[in-house]
């Protein structure tokens, strides 16, 4: 056939079916080779080159299940996948010489998908590393596109794929024997490549997929090392032991080399410092932890463990919230609530900060009706407004900024939660004292653990209550809240039918944020309900930038919670009333003052403003607004009680707290 007749039809079944390259074909039909790549592209038909003929006379093999366990846990190692082009990839393994018998076993097993077998080179001119290389493949280049971003980052599909063989590849890689004395030894994982999230997504993984409890430990340079539990130091030895490619590697542990393995106990080792001892030094003679050391002869350290081991309380419980264990309350735990606490504990440090998820619209209007449909006010026994819950949900899903602020001299949640020891300890002390073992429920104790205080949200439902218990008889009432916070007074004034429309002013602008969530919620309520004609306007600004641009006797209520100078830290912003003066005096006189005077002035005829304030933290916050108010109405200020609930754990019932508004009606 000349070339020339050659139709495309016939020239695609050359390339296709019969896989030939374009000098084939020149040579098939005496033709040049620029000939047959003309005629090829006018077609439009792909050509085949000589490395996909090879692939065509020589297949790539499958990668087997047994060799992909090894490629998963050696990611998770010293192995690495690099790509050049970005659409195929390769695996680089390397290890010492001390490990040669183990990279020649590796290549052994992965030898059908290799290229040649371990190569030696020398580093800094002493270190010999032997290396090895997998064929170039379009399938360990997905496996990439799944770990990699950009970096080596643990996900799921990961996790799924690793089975005991592969958490064998791992722990030859990156884990050691740790010989600690004659009676102890510990196996241990250097994860300092991952980040704390990761490390607890692998201690999840290890306990779910093979029951190994483990925890994290910090090396001295405060790198990450996982460290399997004394518990299952066995099980763990007898997972290796069952995948190994050689009983005596030196990373598993040999009994006949080291003493019967049993925990370690500190009163076996040093009998003579016994509990009754130490109490003597310690608490009657009151000798410091390092003076008892050096009678002794042994380290510091060693008499503090002693004393944890015999649960003797230290004496200095001062700054326990900012610098750990408090001795007040020692924790005595089942063994039951003791696997609970660490479950929990892994659960959160395999996830970030739990911040309240989200609910949908539907449950928010249920809550909203909940308030609307709220029945009239009832004064406890104490002749009190009595606390509701109910609408605090919606502050608190939509305000997650609550749990980064602290009062002063405080943790924040969020602080308290990246603390190691103090999450346990809240953890504990949630499980034995509130008898909870769930997220919600340690949530809450992150806001007032020991003497920490997460800043406080305001009900809405005293909202709603102190509007219609002052202004029964009166509606389309205009509010004014110059110092908005987190939403509970927004959302109090929708649920009042009294209630017209609402400003609130917040220089923070998170606080801002969150109100405004909050109001795409009751608008989309409104809508559905018809509830009632309200406006809103919401003001990032401080308001004693802005007060003077308001109109004269505009408002029929003056409605707020004013911040306590600085007891509460909600940001760094120089917007900040706190952050604008040096003590409280100066505070008092050029902030709030004048804020009150200003607000009041904007007031109708027989309009109130009605102030929810505290004394605190030495601060005589609530004092200072009596009294300015009643520079400036001293014949009409009443007084109202609304009580708080009691929510730290170990609080009795029977204690009540209350916080008083101050009412000021202008005549």
């Amino acid at each position: 056939m000349n070339l020339i007749d050659l139709t495309k039809t016939e020239l695609e079944k050359l390339y296709l079916e019969q896989n030939k390259t374009d000098l084939e074909i020149a040579n098939l039909y005496n033709a040049k080779l620029f000939q047959i790549c003309s005629l090829r592209k006018k077609f439009g038909i792909k050509g085949i080159n000589a490395r996909h003929r090879k692939l065509f006379d020589k297949p790539q093999i499958e990668i087997s299940q047994r060799q992909m366990s090894i490629i998963l846990g050696g990611l998770l190692g010293d192995a690495s996948l690099k790509s050049r082009n970005g659409k195929t990839a390769y695996l680089s393994m390397s290890h010492s010489n001390k490990q040669y018998d183990y990279i020649k076993w590796k290549y052994k097993e992965l030898k059908s998908i290799s290229c040649k077998e371990p190569s030696s080179y020398t580093s800094h001119g002493k270190y010999t590393t032997w290396e090895f290389c997998t064929e170039t493949r379009k399938d360990l280049n997905d496996l990439r596109n799944k770990i990699y971003t950009p970096v080596k980052t643990i996900n799921q599909e990961w996790l799924d794929g690793l089975d005991e063989l592969s958490i064998f590849i791992w722990y030859c890689d990156d884990g050691s024997l740790n010989y600690k004395n004659k009676i102890r030894s510990s196996f241990s994982f250097a994860t300092n490549c991952f980040s704390t999230k990761e490390n607890y997504l692998l201690i999840n993984m290890l306990d779910n997929k093979f029951g190994i409890k483990s925890n994290i430990a910090p090396t001295k340079s405060g790198q990450n090392t996982i460290v399997v539990d004394d518990c299952s130091f066995n099980d763990f030895n007898e997972l290796l032991i069952r995948n190994t490619f050689d009983p005596k590697f030196y990373k598993i542990y040999q009994p006949e080399n080291n003493n019967k393995l049993v925990l370690d106990n500190l009163t076996d080792k040093t009998n003579k410092i016994t509990k009754d001892v130490i109490c003597e030094l310690y608490n009657v003679k009151k000798m410091t932890q390092k003076q008892i050391a050096e009678a002794f002869g042994v380290h510091k350290s060693t008499i503090t463990k002693l004393m944890h081991v015999y649960k003797i309380p230290t004496r200095d419980a001062a700054g326990c919230q900012l610098h750990g264990f408090t001795s007040k309350k020692l924790l005595e735990l089942t063994e039951q609530q003791e696997i609970k606490a660490k479950d929990l504990f892994t659960q959160f440090r395999a996830k970030d900060f739990p911040y309240i998820e989200k609910k949908t619209n539907e449950h928010y209007f249920g809550v909203i009706d909940t308030l609307i449909n709220n029945g009239p006010l009832v004064l406890n026994k104490y002749y009190s407004f009595m606390y509701s819950r109910c609408g605090m949900d919606i502050v608190s899903h939509f305000c997650p900024q609550i749990y980064r602020m602290a009062t002063n001299g405080s943790l924040s949640p969020v602080e308290i939660f990246n603390d190691d020891e103090k999450l346990m300890d809240c953890i504990k002390r949630t499980i034995k004292y509130a008898k909870k073992d769930s997220v919600a429920a340690v949530r809450q104790g992150l806001k007032t653990y020991k003497k920490n205080r997460c800043v406080s949200s305001f009900p809405p439902m005293w909202a709603k209550h102190i509007i219609e218990f002052l202004f029964k008889d009166r509606i389309n009432l205009n509010v004014l809240d110059f110092s908005c916070g987190f939403g509970g007074r927004l959302l109090g004034c929708y649920a009042s039918k009294n209630v017209a429309s609402y400003t609130g002013i917040d220089p923070l602008t998170d606080n801002i944020n969150s109100n405004m969530e909050i109001l795409k919620v009751i608008k989309m309520h409104n809508n559905l309900r018809h509830f009632k004609d309200f406006n809103v306007d919401l003001i990032n600004k401080p308001a004693e930038d802005i007060m003077d641009s308001f109109l004269e006797a505009n408002y029929d209520l003056v409605l707020t919670s004013p911040p306590y100078f600085n007891k509460e830290i909600y940001s760094d912003e120089a917007t900040q009333c706190y952050n604008k003066y040096d003590s409280y005096r100066k505070w008092e006189q050029e902030w709030l003052k004048t804020i009150l005077i200003k607000s009041f002035s904007k007031i109708k005829k027989s309009g109130k403003m009605i102030i929810f304030a505290s004394n605190c933290n030495g601060n005589p916050v609530w004092d200072s607004c009596e009294h300015i108010m009643r520079t400036f109405c001293s014949h009409n200020i009443e007084l109202l009680d609304f009580a708080i609930p009691s929510l730290e754990y170990f609080r009795k019932d029977e204690q009540i707290r209350v916080e008083t508004a101050i009412i000021a009606t202008k005549t």
